[in-house]
């Protein structure tokens, strides 16, 4: 997820246990409560992502922010050490704001911190981006496949607890530009729909409407409530569309093996799905690619209607998919290769191994004398995305010892 969104649910969680803390009714302490609990808890749920610093400096080129970041600071051992260091730091300013702090408070903290980086974990493991948690016990990659990277819904069902929480005039304009920004983007933005917006409109005003003259504890139970079922709206939504997928294409093509679905909703839009298939043929000597759109409700809106990611075109040779599947689907094209060829390539280029232990829909395309490596997920235009990159035949690099999620094919 993006960073804002990891604060606000920082500012959220943080803002639920303030309110039920003994300290909320000392005036003499309340304020330096809140502000130690809320920045222990916005740091737990960016920290993670100090992985960046370093990426590109383990493996040079595009390879190296693809395989360490959400690499090891996104893993338990390294989420339990951030959080207790972070508990410490946190109990430690608290105490020499406060004076002295009391037990609730000093329990609430360490939590905080460590509940951080689990949720930022938890979040980032519900995009179709993965992570993978429990190295070095098992080094394989989960897949949540349920949120955008970039939620605008979770921004305005969170955004109430920091603009009602403060009167400060810097910190209310800021959170002011932001939603006007978020909306003018969904407005202008080809991946969003009018109905996205005035959604979106509609539940901000609900929101402003109810919270902004309620009790502090209340509103923050009820934006973090609607946080959740929000997530949960989509997860089961994610789960429908599996099924469906599944389903159409056994019946279509019963020979087929079909490895892998992968599902990314739009923007606030639990109506519309981008949909990638991974599949082998019956005797696995051929290895297919598929992207679309998938429609949960085609009564209410047909996949040919959906939006499309940015770009024209795409990095990898796509044919047209002939299969007619019906309203509830609009493929874009088709990626097809020998697995023989996507197997001995791997025999003598590391760069391509690396590659493989980071991508859930890897094809290799060849242009100009030079072989270059993309992965469906995020292929969207003609020019090469950051999950594009040439592929040298050496390099001494070492590489992280994450399982290839590929590795049921090659």
């Amino acid at each position: 997820m993006d960073n804002l969104t990891h604060s606000l649910i920082g500012i959220t969680v943080a803002e639920i246990i303030y309110q039920r803390s003994p300290s909320v009714r000392r005036p003499t302490v309340a304020r330096a409560t809140r502000l130690v609990y809320w920045l222990v808890s916005v740091v737990g749920n960016n920290l993670p992502d100090f992985d960046v610093l370093y990426a590109s400096f383990a493996i040079p080129g595009r390879l190296g922010p693809l395989l360490h970041h959400r690499g090891y600071t996104h893993t338990l051992p390294f989420i339990l050490l951030q959080g207790a260091l972070l508990a410490l730091a946190g109990n430690a300013w608290l105490r020499r704001k406060t004076g002295k702090i009391s037990r609730w408070d000093k329990w609430a903290v360490s939590a905080l911190a460590i509940l951080g980086p689990l949720l930022h974990l938890t979040f980032d493991g519900l995009n179709n981006y993965g992570v993978h948690p429990f190295w070095p016990f098992w080094n394989g990659w989960i897949f949540g496949d349920t949120l955008f990277i970039i939620e605008p819904l979770l921004w305005v069902a969170m955004f109430p607890v920091v603009y009602f929480s403060t009167k400060r005039r810097s910190v209310r304009w800021f959170g002011e530009t932001t939603m006007v920004a978020l909306f003018t983007a969904m407005w202008i933005l080809p991946i969003t729909r009018w109905y996205t917006v005035a959604g979106l409109a509609l539940l901000s005003i609900l929101l402003w409407v109810t919270t902004r003259k309620s009790k502090p504890k209340w509103r923050a139970d009820v934006c973090g409530a609607l946080a959740v079922a929000i997530v949960g709206m989509f997860a089961a939504c994610s789960i429908y569309a599996r099924r469906e997928v599944r389903r159409q294409n056994a019946e279509l093509h019963p020979s087929a093996v079909l490895h892998d679905v992968v599902l990314t909703p739009y923007p606030a839009n639990p109506f519309c799905w981008n949909v990638l298939t991974v599949e082998t043929f019956a005797d696995r000597s051929r290895y297919r690619l598929r992207r679309g759109r998938f429609s949960p409700f085609p009564s209410i809106v047909e996949a040919a209607d959906c939006p499309s990611f940015p770009g024209k075109g795409s990095t990898a040779n796509l044919t047209p998919v002939g299969d007619i599947w019906g309203v509830q689907f609009s493929w874009e094209g088709q990626y097809l290769a020998a697995v023989a060829d996507l197997k001995d390539y791997a025999q003598y280029s590391c760069g391509w191994r690396g590659f493989q232990a980071f991508s859930r829909a890897p094809f290799l395309q060849e242009e100009n004398e030079s072989i270059w490596a993309g992965d469906l997920r995020f292929d969207y235009g003609p020019e090469l995305g950051f999950a594009e990159m040439e592929v040298p035949e050496t390099c001494k690099e070492r590489m992280p010892s994450w399982l290839p999620p590929r590795r049921d094919i090659f």
